[in-house]
């Protein structure tokens, strides 16, 4: 059986993503941006995490 949609799969899926340094990248890059979404001239950088990260992101999972 695959276990592409296993629970077994699912885990092992997340292990590598973690140990393979991929989520902490990913992490470091969001956390980079300067957004303060009370702040109106936070307004650019908080637009440049969506649409430069967050919405390819979501996208690539399938999402529109």
């Amino acid at each position: 059986m695959n276990s592409a949609g296993t629970r077994e799969g699912a885990v092992a899926r997340s292990l590598d993503y973690f140990d393979s340094g991929t989520f902490e990248q990913e992490l470091a890059k969001r956390v980079s941006y300067r957004t303060e979404s009370q702040k109106p001239d936070t307004l650019e950088a908080l637009h440049a995490y969506l649409d430069e990260d967050i919405i390819p992101a979501f996208e690539a999972m399938g999402f529109a």
